[in-house]
């Protein structure tokens, strides 16, 4: 019975390839190439919205954040891959739904080369019955919405606390799929395209919108955490209120008496004097309107991933029961 069960369990990892893909390029495009408009119309003006990727185009200064993203992707900070119900690209039309599922490698030292080229093998925690896209197939090309979604996107503001899933609503995806390019290995991959620049962005475009309390919570848990620059952990750091005057959020800081100088030079928690002083304006980089009462009160992100096919390796299911 063990030796059946084995069998059974190599038979799923050859064939699984087919219906998993592993990503290994998420980009903002802004930061790949400042011209490049990307990717849905959140606020119906007929041009596409990256109110996010706007704020850390203008932000980075010396840093480069698509760098640091794309570092995060080849030492596997970030692993994340895509699971395909029952998706048969030799359909024309069809109609199906598919996972974001956070994963682990198996082979963590491969180059991205053979990344894009469906090497890969990883290993799933479990199947999610979370992130859930419903999707259209029409001639290889994937439409997709979900109304939240987590994890698309995180943030990671001080090295030490790690990287911050973040909740997207109104989520849309659009994509060309292929099965098995150039004969390098089976499995489900995106088509890539070249921006107005030399540089590869991801071939599956990516949407949604991300609240204003969602991404300040995030910065305000994280500043709570600088005991250096004398903030009270157990106080708020960040507040915003509605400026009914103007319309518009308002960010400020609810502590004094800082002292940043007393932490690790260009740490993130050497930033917080600088993070009040500018709080003021972060309320008007705000660009969409959630609720339509005239306060624009979430970012617009644009996203692209790229994707190649991948070997899964195990899967545990929730309940403890192994495939």
């Amino acid at each position: 019975m063990k030796l059946f069960i084995f069998v059974l369990l190599c038979f799923s990892q050859i064939s699984a390839a087919q219906n998993y893909s592993y990503i290994w390029g998420m980009h903002f495009p802004k930061l790949i190439d400042p011209s490049e408009v990307c990717c849905f119309d959140y606020d119906n003006d007929s041009t596409p919205d990256d109110g996010l990727g706007a704020v850390l185009l203008n932000s980075q200064g010396n840093n480069d954040f698509q760098a640091s993203i794309d570092l995060a992707l080849l030492e596997n900070n970030i692993i994340k891959a895509f699971d395909w119900h029952n998706l048969d690209l030799n359909q024309t039309n069809q109609s199906f739904n598919f996972g974001l599922i956070d994963a682990q490698t198996l082979t963590p030292n491969l180059s991205l080369a053979n990344r894009m080229a469906g090497l890969s093998q990883i290993y799933l925690p479990s199947l999610t019955t979370t992130n859930i896209f419903n999707a259209q197939l029409n001639n290889n090309t994937i439409t997709a919405t979900a109304s939240e979604i987590s994890g698309l996107l995180n943030l990671q503001f001080d090295t030490q606390q790690g990287l911050t899933p973040l909740t997207l609503t109104d989520v849309k995806v659009e994509a060309l799929l292929e099965l098995n390019p150039n004969n390098v290995a089976a499995g489900i991959y995106t088509t890539d395209i070249a921006a107005t620049s030399p540089a590869v962005v991801g071939g599956m475009k990516i949407g949604g919108i991300l609240a204003s309390d969602e991404f300040l919570g995030v910065l305000d848990t994280q500043y709570r955490t600088c005991q250096c620059a004398g903030i009270d952990a157990a106080s708020p750091f960040i507040t915003s209120s509605v400026n009914t005057f103007f319309n518009t959020i308002v960010v400020s800081c609810a502590q004094t008496n800082l002292t940043p100088a007393n932490c690790p030079a260009n740490s993130f928690c050497s930033t917080a004097s600088d993070f009040c002083t500018n709080a003021i304006g972060l309320g008007t980089t705000f660009d969409i309107d959630t609720d339509n009462d005239n306060v624009k009160d979430a970012y617009s992100v644009a996203l692209r991933y790229a994707a190649a096919a991948t070997t899964v390796v195990d899967i545990i299911f929730i309940d403890g029961f192994e495939l």
